[in-house]
């Protein structure tokens, strides 16, 4: 029960941070580091971007039920997939 009332309030904590989370909008390539199987794939998508928009969203839900107001948001960039030097240089991931 210690255990667990620790994790609730740590994820609280972790609920009310600023949370940005930013993926290529290209970023749709399942390559050897995807983890996937069927249950995987159902629950978290089948590519990265898809993945980040489900845990945008799993984090947000997971804030409403607890009443927490959330800052947590998805930023897609465009015309780059999962190469970070093009986010940065394409993309603006900097700014």
């Amino acid at each position: 029960e210690g255990r667990g009332r620790a994790m609730q309030t740590a994820l609280g904590r972790f609920l009310r941070l600023p949370i940005r989370v930013h993926v290529g909008a290209l970023d749709k390539r399942r390559d050897p580091n995807t983890r996937r199987g069927a249950a995987i794939d159902r629950q978290q998508g089948l590519h990265r971007r898809e993945r980040a928009a489900r845990w945008v969203e799993a984090l947000q839900l997971a804030a409403a039920v607890r009443g927490i107001r959330s800052d947590v948001r998805l930023s897609v960039l465009h015309g780059v997939g999962h190469d970070f030097r093009a986010c940065m240089q394409q993309a603006g991931l900097a700014e």
